[in-house]
């Protein structure tokens, strides 16, 4: 019989840009909808017609219980959910991302989705007398990542004096050759075409995305993971520093 997904069996995290990961306590629900254009061509003296289909983002939706909480709005606009008081003020929402590992019913993590660079479009809500609050937030997103056979593994990198501190944090090491290691080793995998692999899914550098150019052309140094080793390009690791890792993983 084929493993089956349960949502009891699934842990939902949002990343905030520069305030770490929350993992929702109260989530009830998490839709996403992979956006693609198509189209047909036709030319004279053809009778087939040449089909052509060009991705176009991703959109979704979550739902959650309405509660004290304030990781939600946290995440949103990015600050700290330690405060006291948080305004859940919507012109302030920033860029985010999702994502989800999936246990299968032996409690393996073996399933796991990434939602990069998300944008809310709406977050509805409603409250009625005799039934408990439940909110709503739709999102855009640039891209979906979906693997199978592992999980995904966000990690941050910080040096002796980031702005913000997290659980997920792992302090680097070295003054030139800068590096730090990873809880589980990285995974090889497919990206951006059946040909192309490399062992991470994106990377952040205080919040902007430098996935693209990661290698820093130029420097002495240039960034690489390998196994549960990551080696940051010299010069580009000041004490303020933190470096965001969403890498594929298999559990031991």
């Amino acid at each position: 019989m084929p493993n089956l997904y349960y949502g009891v069996n699934t842990e939902f995290n949002l990343v905030s840009k520069s305030h770490g990961r929350k993992e929702l306590e109260f989530n009830e629900q998490f839709d996403i909808d992979v956006g693609l254009a198509n189209k047909r061509l036709w030319f004279f003296n053809k009778k087939e017609a040449l089909a052509l289909s060009v991705f176009e983002g991703v959109s979704g939706r979550f739902g959650y219980l309405e509660t004290e909480s304030k990781d939600v709005s946290s995440v949103l606009q990015d600050v700290a959910s330690s405060a006291t008081v948080v305004n859940d003020d919507p012109s302030s929402y920033q860029e985010f991302h999702i994502y989800i590992n999936s246990k299968n019913e032996a409690g393996v993590v073996e399933q796991g989705t990434f939602v990069k660079g998300c944008r809310v479009t709406s977050a509805p809500e409603s409250i009625t007398p005799k039934e408990e609050q439940h909110n709503q937030v739709s999102y855009i997103g640039a891209i979906r990542y979906k693997v199978k056979g592992a999980g995904i593994q966000y990690t941050r990198f910080v040096s002796s004096a980031p702005a913000v501190t997290t659980a997920d944090d792992v302090t680097v090491s070295g003054s030139d050759n800068i590096s730090g290691t990873l809880p589980y080793s990285a995974t090889s995998i497919n990206v951006t075409t059946p040909t192309t692999t490399r062992t991470y899914l994106a990377v952040y550098r205080n919040g902007t995305d430098v996935t693209t150019n990661a290698t820093y052309t130029g420097s002495a140094t240039a960034f690489s993971v390998s196994g549960t080793a990551v080696v940051f390009p010299s010069g580009t690791f000041d004490t303020t520093d933190v470096w965001e890792l969403y890498t594929a993983y298999v559990p031991a």
